[in-house]
């Protein structure tokens, strides 16, 4: 299977003596430097995906996990998969959906994700100014905000790296929400700054929610006020996104995509595995 730069993608069938069969996704972290930086990699992802098999949203089911690589070759994490492919149609109901998978997400409240390490920003290589920088003091400002503490209101448990790349659709309705190693317990406004970044691939409008070029489609600003934690009388996830199995049932059968975590990292393609440069991450 493709896969992302910090990550070796297999595909797996397995053929049970019963003689049926499923098809798996073997994650194997592979990038030295990021075994390294945190061993503990495909162990927090398996408790991880664990932890999310109570939300609403499909999510790949864990079957296994290699911590130390002993059998795999590198650490490893093996999961289910579903049918299913990225989407960017920017349009109202694909944006109401974003929303509501998140909304699920940020259901599970930070004592419930005790295992889950705290949220924490991706450090630069480099905090220099572009040279094309019209507004310096934005700029400088922005990085004075970043350096600062991590806000401490509103924590709850986040994906992390919430955006359409890592949101799988079938049938024009959500079928599943992958990618989930950078899970993290934080403010929820990053997995909310996190997706308007990428949604500048479908412009300024869709990314800020202005009217000015006169869509309709929502932006991403009204994620903000959407994700709240929920009331007793608003509504929930579409029932309809457990997509049904061959025999009728509702399990979950979820694939895998890979691992990145760089900004604006929409697919030249609508492929089913975008990827990104290998140090090209955003730090929300």
């Amino acid at each position: 299977m493709p896969g992302g730069a910090s990550l070796a993608m297999h595909s797996v069938m397995v053929t049970f003596a019963s003689g049926g069969n499923a098809r798996l996704v073997l994650r194997r972290y592979v990038r030295p430097d990021q075994i390294v930086e945190d061993s503990e990699v495909a162990a927090h992802e398996a408790a991880v995906l664990e932890l999310v098999e109570r939300i609403a949203t499909p999510t790949p089911r864990l079957i296994g996990v290699d911590p130390t690589g002993e059998l795999a070759g590198t650490p490893a994490v093996l999961m289910t998969e579903l049918p299913g492919r990225p989407e960017w149609t920017a349009g109202r109901r694909w944006m109401r959906q974003l929303v509501e998978v998140l909304v699920d997400v940020h259901d599970i409240a930070a004592d419930q994700a005790r295992m889950v390490r705290p949220f924490s920003v991706y450090p630069q290589e480099s905090y220099a100014l572009p040279k094309w920088v019209t507004k310096p003091a934005v700029w400088e400002r922005a990085i004075e905000i970043f350096h600062g503490p991590v806000p401490g209101e509103d924590r709850t448990f986040i994906h992390r790296d919430f955006y359409p790349g890592n949101v799988l659709w079938h049938r024009r309705t959500v079928s599943g929400l992958v990618d989930w190693e950078a899970a993290s317990v934080g403010p929820r406004s990053m997995d909310v700054a996190h997706c308007r970044i990428n949604l500048l691939y479908e412009g300024v409008d869709t990314a800020e929610g202005s009217p000015a070029s006169g869509s309709s489609t929502p932006g991403a600003r009204s994620i903000v006020g959407q994700t709240s934690p929920r009331s007793s009388g608003s509504s929930t996830p579409n029932a309809d996104t457990r997509r049904p199995n061959a025999n009728g049932s509702t399990s979950r059968r979820c694939c895998s995509m890979p691992s990145t975590r760089s900004t604006a990292r929409r697919p030249a393609h609508r492929t089913r595995a975008p990827t990104a440069p290998e140090h090209s991450r955003s730090p929300v």
